[in-house]
């Protein structure tokens, strides 16, 4: 269970880091900020769905 929350934190830093340095150098748009992204965007919905929590459960029955 731990792994999945460090993967969504992996991937929210990595998305911090992005707009943090499109905010640096002034050139935030819509498509900067979504088209880069975009696979992270999809890991972090996916891993935050209920189902996932099936994925990383310990009992494998």
């Amino acid at each position: 269970m731990r792994l999945r929350w460090a993967i969504v934190a992996v991937h929210l830093s990595m998305i911090g880091a992005t707009i943090l340095d499109l905010a640096l150098f002034s050139t935030v748009t819509w498509k900067a900020l979504l088209g880069s992204q975009i696979l992270a965007y999809a890991v972090i919905v996916l891993f935050l769905m209920p189902s996932a929590q099936r994925w990383f459960s310990k009992s494998r029955a």
